[in-house]
């Protein structure tokens, strides 16, 4: 039967006599049974009773944890295969046979349970797509091999937080997030009744990338704006801001010019010379107000506690992104500055420009 094929096994007679190659012989010998029979039920207890005659040993050494476990190696092969070619349904009363003609009780075996479960798992999350044959050989290895819940759990929520992972990796290459490749995540996960948990910093990524996904397929957001609009103007983007002012400033630096020194008596001296102070001319920012920042279709606008400003996007010929902040350079006269969150910089600079793009 599959997966084994005849072999033939050599060794030295000094080897063959002291008896150092029992193992490799002993799995040659079981091997080679396995592969002249068609399905597993064929194997009697007699056929593995007469092999252990052929080794002068007994019934009573398949309890031995040496015979239990070499007879276990050709298990995990057949259990493996059969996971791997996707009949386990149609096989497990085969591996429910090999385990009582080899006296191999299922909690011997929970290692090799837990192995086949995993490349099980990783096979049907290739697609992330769980069909019913998938689900059907599943239940089948984890009912026939008697898997504990936690541990199903466990394989599940290890496999497919890595397979996931590796999905949302390939899926945002383009820099965006779409619905579909949301959908088709929260599908599979729900199919395995598993609760994926993702950290803090990929569910922001996530995020992120779909609202790009948004923008560029031209779905803008919708906010409140407690300011008055004109018919027709939406606003699109709103938060707390500050405004600053790029200034000049004469910062001065000390004094500089010659200078004569001598004592005229005990701790009293006299200086003469001429003094001119040095100063520096700097360009620094300085906060001018702070308030709320509206975007519409139309307008930049910005309402502060001392001033407010409003700017047609028309007006508005470049942008320039900060950290926390950006700068908008107007036809004439200073640049805007507006300094707010740095998570909302993205936002503020991915809906002005689809926005702005068509107010040209």
């Amino acid at each position: 039967m599959k997966p084994f094929t005849v072999k033939y096994f050599k060794s030295n007679f000094l080897i063959r006599l002291l008896g150092l190659d029992f193992k490799d012989r002993f799995l040659t010998d079981l091997n080679n049974l396995l592969a002249t029979i068609e399905n597993p039920q064929e194997l009697s207890r007699s056929d593995i009773e007469n092999l252990l005659q052929k080794y002068n040993l007994s019934a009573k050494d398949l309890k031995s944890q040496r015979i239990k476990s070499l007879l276990k190696k050709p298990l995990e092969d057949y259990i493996l295969y059969v996971v791997r070619e996707g009949d386990f349904v149609n096989s497990m009363q085969g591996i429910l046979h090999l385990l009582d003609v080899m006296q191999i009780s299922l909690e011997d075996v929970q290692d090799i349970a837990e192995k086949a479960l995993e490349i099980m798992v990783m096979k049907v999350a290739e697609d992330l797509v769980l069909d019913e044959s998938e689900r059907s050989n599943l239940e089948a290895l984890i009912k026939t091999l008697r898997i504990p819940d936690k541990r199903v759990k466990g394989i599940y929520s290890s496999v497919v937080k890595r397979v996931v992972m590796d999905y949302i990796q390939k899926a945002t290459r383009d820099g965006s997030w779409s619905p579909d490749e949301e959908g088709v995540l929260i599908k599979f996960v729900n199919d395995l009744g598993i609760n994926l948990e993702l950290d803090e910093e990929t569910k922001e990524m996530l995020e992120r990338l779909r609202f790009v996904w948004e923008i560029e397929n031209g779905i803008l957001p919708v906010v409140d704006a407690d300011v008055k609009l004109r018919r027709g103007e939406v606003c699109h983007f709103r938060v707390g801001a500050k405004l600053w002012e790029l200034k000049r400033k004469r910062i001065s630096r000390g004094y500089a010019g010659p200078r004569l020194t001598y004592r005229v008596a005990k701790g009293l001296y006299l200086s003469y010379g001429a003094y001119k102070p040095q100063a520096e001319i700097k360009e620094v920012y300085e906060k001018v107000d702070e308030g709320e920042l509206y975007l519409t279709n139309k307008k930049i606008l910005f309402v502060g506690k001392y001033k407010s400003i409003s700017l047609n996007l028309n007006r508005v010929i470049d942008i320039e992104r900060y950290i926390n902040g950006v700068a908008l350079y107007k036809e004439s006269g200073k640049p805007l500055i507006f300094t707010f969150q740095e998570k909302d910089v993205d936002k503020f600079i991915l809906i002005f420009t689809a926005i702005w793009d068509t107010a040209l």
